[in-house]
């Protein structure tokens, strides 16, 4: 007879999963997502286990509750200080009791401790929390975080080092796990009439009693964030207050202003572009870097100022000062972003922004950076940003930004941040930021309180609002208020402030407790409760039953005597699925039905496969999805095989290329056409300045020439002028060939060894041999650094 197995998750090697399912289901009213998540686990093990499980939650959201199923037992806990949970936590476990503790980590991550799950035994954790949301120029965007991507912390793997968070907290990321992820929203009100569209997932709409539910056309997976777009929103003040949840005699109230600031459209901007290469930026996300750098260079208007810069664990910079936004220039940047690519390794990324910080400006400059933020540390990156004066506008793309780490940047710089899915149009996006970037700046912004409205405290004062974004004020009252309440901006360098917008206060939206909470959880992350020893902050997260930095939520079920676990449980950290679109785990789509297998060479390897189902593609074919990493679909190149070792030779140390460095090069292969374009030129390493003097002084004085046409003609001069020319043992500064010449060898079968390149014009190489006359074989002329425009 069969016997029936419930269903369960395995790795290749046949160990099972304990994790089954998240499922998400949420409440969208106003300026409010109250969202409950659920978390299956199911003990597949003959012993107890100790399950881990570090997850996201939104930006800002506040944990309000914890209730676990253990089996057919409902169970409830409450918060308590930190260091006491963690004692009655492991006491539990060690006298074979079942505990459960969550803890909140200093990048704002989760932490789930289930202690002393039993052998067959199903545990379901429900937790809810709230969200105020932030409405951008007449838009929302929801993003509902469900993966941690491997972060960089500087080390040689993505094992944190530097994070205060302890070692067997850190996610770790399997390619096996698959983990199932369903989600309801419901969106209320005015919400429903908006215009609703999901870059992440394939999602279903629909309306029923004023109500819009979305929810997935079919099972997702736990390997990317859920994000929902709404458009076409009004922008109203609005004001919503509550009973305190500690002294119902009391107050809370949140007002969300929509500032409408005047615009200067025209007015110029000085900004300074820094772009993330490193390599978990393979595949998807360096796509979306590309579309949103591009959408940004088209956005440059006349008397803008910019520069250039890409960063891994170096940075390397287009040019050493600002560039003047105009037709040559803007086409240079569209030839640069044409040939990013995520190869520089890691992400040093407090090194490259101090680097950016000091590039040469007239002008007090801004600072935009495009990145997805998986750094373990963000600390020490904010301390230096503040600490140079720059504002720092983050776009970050990708499936899985490290949203939290990105929007502490962007506020404690007075910037701004935005986001953009790898499937997501960057428009929007970049539009947003641009309007941000040409936005007057304010100094100090207040509220003004009526007299008769005198509130018991209020959350701080915003350090810097923009046109159409919401700006929240929370407040507790001893009475209901009443009155108009303001807010006020002072621009820089103006004695007076103006008036940003102001809210009745005797039309309020009446709501229940919970507001207060939030509000505590926001005071809370005021500055002047940061200090870890912080009492007040302790007992307000107490008082309000908040889970922070001193506080951990606790639940303890005592076992009976016939059930509790004999020895210690074996420890089991949840593996979190690396990210759809990181580090080159990009999607292929493939014309079959059957399980995929990569031929690598010396070895296999499976792929998972997935359906593709789109309303867009209008086909009677079946499409496969499938998630690849980039290491499977490389192919070895025969021709790379047979290259010899070699060297060029550079004239100081680093990889700046000598003109007889490029000779060298250019011997080593008969192929002279394969140098097309100036970014061929720079992925050399040859010196921008020489590339700047190609397209900026040279490319000018030949109307008619292309790009082709001016790089061919400038190694066939250089290929002609014996002067470049010195023998080997006449310095000893090497670099191995090869690194360059597989990443330019991309037509091995279309040599042109003795012919003469089609795009060679022989009038621009008579013009670059008579600039270049007196060339020295180690050294470019010095001329060369003296004509960018600073």
């Amino acid at each position: 007879m069969n016997t029936l197995q419930h269903a369960c998750l395995k790795t290749t090697s046949g160990k099972e999963f304990i994790l089954e399912s998240i499922r998400m289901s949420g409440d969208v009213r106003g300026l409010m997502l109250d969202m409950q998540m659920t978390q299956q686990f199911y003990n597949h093990m003959s012993s107890h286990a100790e399950v881990i499980y570090t997850f996201p939650l939104p930006w800002g959201a506040v944990l309000l509750s914890v209730e676990v199923t253990l089996g057919e037992r409902k169970l409830t806990g409450i918060v308590v200080e930190k260091k006491q949970a963690e004692v009655e936590y492991e006491e539990a476990l060690s006298s074979g009791d079942t505990a459960v503790m969550l803890e909140k980590n200093s990048d704002h991550s989760y932490s789930l401790n289930l202690g002393n799950l039993a052998p067959k035994e199903h545990c379901s954790i429900f937790i809810r929390y709230a969200q105020t949301l932030q409405f951008e120029q007449q838009g929302l965007r929801l993003l509902i975080p469900t993966v941690i991507a491997p972060r960089y912390d500087g080390s040689k793997s993505y094992v944190s080092k530097r994070s205060d968070i302890p070692e067997y907290l850190i996610p770790r990321h399997t390619l096996a796990a698959d983990y199932p992820f369903d989600i309801e929203l419901r969106l209320h009100d005015v919400l429903a009439q908006a215009r609703i569209a999901s870059p992440s997932h394939l999602v279903a709409q629909k309306n029923r009693g004023g109500i819009a539910y979305i929810s997935l056309s079919r099972q997702g997976t736990l390997d990317k964030d859920f994000v929902l777009v709404l458009d076409q929103l009004s922008d109203n003040a609005v004001v919503a207050i509550g009973p305190d949840y500690v002294n119902a005699e009391r107050h809370v109230m949140l007002a969300s202003f929509y500032p409408q600031i005047p615009q200067n459209t025209s007015a110029n901007i000085s900004v300074k572009i820094l772009v993330d290469c490193s390599g978990s930026m393979a595949g998807d996300s360096i796509s979306a870097a590309r579309r949103s750098l591009q959408s940004i260079i088209e956005n440059l208007i006349d008397g803008d100022r910019f520069s250039l810069s890409r960063f891994g664990n170096h940075v390397e910079h287009r040019s050493r000062a600002m560039w003047k936004s105009a037709p040559a220039s803007k086409a240079a940047a569209q030839r640069w972003i044409d040939g990013l690519e995520a190869d520089l390794g890691g992400t040093e990324m407090e090194a490259a922004l101090n680097s950016t910080f000091d590039l040469n400006d007239k002008l007090q400059s801004d600072v935009l950076l495009i990145t997805d933020g998986d750094i373990t540390d963000i600390t020490s990156v904010i301390l230096s940003a503040k600490k140079s004066g720059h504002r720092l506008f983050i776009v970050g793309v990708g499936n899985s930004p490290a949203e939290s780490h990105l929007r502490r940047l962007a506020d404690a710089t007075k910037g701004a941040c935005d986001f953009v899915a790898t499937s997501e149009a960057v428009e929007p996006a970049v539009l947003r930021m641009f309007n941000r970037l040409r936005s007057p700046h304010f100094d100090t912004i207040t509220c003004v309180w009526p007299e008769e409205c005198t509130p018991i405290w209020t959350s701080e004062n915003m350090s810097t609002l923009f046109e159409g974004d919401t700006c929240h004020v929370f407040a507790m009252l001893a009475q209901k208020p009443r009155g108009v309440l303001q807010l006020l901006g002072q621009r820089a360098g103006s004695t007076s402030p103006e008036l940003l917008g102001k809210i009745d206060m005797s039309s309020v939206t009446t709501t229940d407790v919970q507001l207060s909470r939030i509000a505590a959880n926001a005071r809370l992350n005021a500055s002047s409760f940061i200090s870890p020893d912080n009492a007040e902050a302790e007992k307000i997260a107490l008082d309000y039953q908040l889970v922070t930095a001193h506080t951990n939520f606790l639940l303890i079920h005592e076992r009976p005597e016939s059930e509790k676990a004999n020895d210690m449980p074996t420890l089991y950290q949840v593996k979190h699925i690396v990210p759809a679109g990181h580090s080159g785990i990009g999607q292929t789509r493939l014309r079959t039905i059957d399980p995929l297998v990569v031929d690598s060479g010396s070895y296999k390897a499976a792929v998972f496969r997935r359906e593709l189902v789109s309303d867009r593609i209008k086909t009677s074919e079946t499409f496969t999805d499938y998630d690849i990493p980039a290491f499977l679909r490389k192919k070895p190149d025969d021709a790379e095989k047979a290259f010899e070792p070699q060297h060029v030779y550079v004239a100081t140390p680093g990889l700046s290329l000598s003109p007889s460095g490029l000779l060298c090069l250019l011997d080593a292969t008969p192929d002279r056409d394969w140098l097309i374009s100036f970014n061929d030129l720079r992925d050399l390493k040859l010196s921008d300045s020489v590339i700047d003097w190609l397209e900026f002084v040279v490319m000018p004085q030949f109307p008619w020439a292309t790009e082709s046409n001016i790089v061919t003609s400038f190694i066939y001069a250089v290929s002609r002028m014996d002067a470049c020319r010195v023998l080997p043992e006449q310095t000893n500064n090497k670099v191995d060939i090869r690194s360059f010449f597989k990443r330019f060898k991309k037509n091995p079968g279309q040599s042109l060894p003795q012919k003469v390149s089609p795009h060679v014009d022989m009038k621009i190489v008579e013009e670059i041999q008579r600039l270049l006359k007196g060339i020295q074989p180690q050294q470019w002329p010095v001329e060369f650094n003296d004509f960018v425009d600073a």
